[in-house]
């Protein structure tokens, strides 16, 4: 533990370097410049990945930043009907499921790959998600209804 608290400065300066890209990306995407916001995105992606190889005591807060990051990237596909991106930086975050403390991240990338999954026409794999998100949200109404729609083809 001494080691990860005498890195501690050096790696949140790090952190305030990629929350300073993530804010501009942020603005990008708010502005409805989804693809500049996934280039800026993806940049610090690269930054993340440089992280891990440094500070590998710190790779838990890095796969959680990775997720919050790569959910950023889907939703900003998802805005320019690119699903198969979406599907991909959607799995990239479930993948990161084990390093994730906030449920709503995973039940967020579930419900925009579940309905991802519907548009390309795979049903199965998109009432999977979708129940996922419903077991979590019995209320929620993306996936309440895309799941019954995706049971109409299943059956």
């Amino acid at each position: 533990m001494e080691k990860k608290d005498r890195q501690q400065p050096a790696f949140k300066k790090i952190l305030d370097k990629i929350n300073t890209k993530k804010d501009a990306a942020s603005k990008l995407f708010r502005s409805g410049d989804y693809n500049g916001a996934i280039k800026l995105y993806k940049g610090v992606i690269e930054i993340t990945q440089d992280i891990i190889i440094d500070f590998p005591l710190f790779k838990s807060e890095v796969k959680r930043e990775e997720a919050s990051i790569f959910n950023n990237i889907a939703f900003a596909y998802g805005k320019d009907n690119l699903d198969t991106k979406q599907i991909e930086f959607c799995s990239k975050v479930i993948d990161r499921a084990p390093y994730i403390k906030d449920i709503q991240v995973l039940i967020k990338a579930r419900l925009r790959r579940g309905l991802a999954y519907e548009q390309n026409e795979k049903y199965k794999k998109a009432a999977d998600d979708l129940m996922y998100v419903r077991n979590f949200e019995p209320y929620n109404k993306q996936a309440q209804t895309g799941l019954q729609r995706c049971l109409k083809y299943i059956k």
